[in-house]
């Protein structure tokens, strides 16, 4: 597949947004006007993975937008530019490059990706711009670019960790796994074998799941064959809901498991009244909460912009808020290293999610919960 690398300006639905902002770069501080504050991302955007990461983005524009609103940091607005790697190493290793040497970007954000925070690595410490925030990024690219980037959801470890000891607390030792044909799929396949090995003794039957599904087939009827009373997913968007659909379909009626990845409203908007018996888990505290004003704040943007409240979305906003303080605490002259000062000994807690990046390196949040989710779309806690 052709990778189109396009620009995207989150905007929240705000059209002030879109305008490009022509104000002079303060002297000595790339990416950072006496307006705004420019930051960067290299993501994949298209395909089935591109979808969650839309929804995580326009969660944070959220959060961009909502502080714009009340003054912005220091009087500054955030502008997003996105690029799109389509998850190809060498064209991130290519975005992150331009967005520094092009672009300007102040620093990077919500970097997404195993292989392709790894490449990236060596960009983020030469140059000295620090990522800050995360989707759907493996323990061993953490560590990679550790001291350079700061990663806010718990590590995908900790989630097979909680997902395992769930299934075994409630009686089931047969558990498959299902992962992303990628090299952070093998990775968290290994966390999950590992969790289940240390639990119940017995090894893992697994398949893999191309990034577009184009073997949702072959994968259905490989989980099929091991009868598993429980299927760990790690994957995302519309094939997850066809893979399900087919093993149901073949008669055997597992439950099924998934992890973050796993946007549990799509499954159920393609799925509807099929769908059984299906747990996610979450990195980020339940975003329908009534009391927590973060959540409550969090409802009334999405209102506002049109946006459906999700997992997905609150993972983003949450993000956004992380890099907002960060900018915040840098004083109304930062600089790159004064950010990484700033993040190293950083100390927030969003509801239930607590996060320290002191002394933590590469792990912000331990935070791992898990929801049912309805036919409807609905989670229950």
């Amino acid at each position: 597949m052709k990778v189109q690398r396009r620009r995207v300006l989150i905007a929240a639905g705000l059209s002030g947004w879109s305008a490009v902002t022509r104000t002079a770069t303060l002297p000595g501080a790339t990416g950072l006007s006496d307006r705004e504050v420019l930051i960067g991302q290299s993501a994949i955007q298209s395909g089935p993975l591109g979808i969650a990461v839309k929804t995580f983005n326009a969660g944070a524009g959220l959060a961009f937008a909502d502080r714009t609103a009340s003054g912005g940091v220091w009087g500054r607005s955030v502008r997003l530019i996105s690029l799109d790697d389509g998850l190809k190493p060498d064209v991130a290793l290519a975005n992150y490059k331009a967005l520094v040497s092009r672009h300007g970007v102040f620093c990077f954000f919500g970097g997404v990706g195993s292989a392709t925070i790894a490449a990236a690595a060596n960009v983020l410490r030469e140059s000295g711009v620090p990522l800050i925030g995360n989707f759907a990024v493996a323990d061993s690219a953490r560590e990679k670019a550790a001291g350079a980037a700061y990663f806010v959801r718990a590590p995908y470890s900790r989630e097979a960790e909680k997902l395992v000891e769930h299934l075994n607390t409630i009686g089931i030792k047969r558990i498959a796994a299902v992962h992303l044909a990628n090299p952070g799929g093998l990775e968290v396949l290994e966390y999950i074998e590992r969790a289940v090995a240390a639990r119940t003794g017995r090894s893992t039957p697994s398949a893999a799941l191309e990034n577009d599904g184009s073997n949702v087939g072959v994968a259905a009827r490989r989980l099929m064959e091991a009868n598993p009373q429980a299927i760990v997913l790690f994957a995302s968007g519309p094939p997850v809901a066809e893979l399900m659909a087919r093993i149901m379909a073949g008669g055997v009626k597992p439950l099924f498991y998934g992890m973050s990845t796993v946007a549990g409203e799509v499954i159920a908007a393609t799925m509807g009244e099929r769908m059984r018996g299906l747990v996610v888990s979450s990195v980020v505290p339940y975003p329908w909460d009534q009391v927590d004003p973060t959540a409550t704040r969090f409802r009334h943007l999405c209102a506002a912009a049109r946006i459906m409240p999700s997992y997905g979305a609150y993972e983003g906003y949450i993000n956004g808020l992380v890099l907002l303080e960060a900018l915040n605490r840098a004083g109304r002259s930062p600089s790159r290293a004064g950010l990484h000062d700033v993040m190293k000994t950083m100390k927030l807690r969003f509801g239930a999610m607590n996060l320290d990046f002191h002394g933590a390196g590469a792990r912000g949040s331990r935070f791992v919960d898990l929801v049912s989710v309805t036919p409807a779309g609905r989670y229950v806690r």
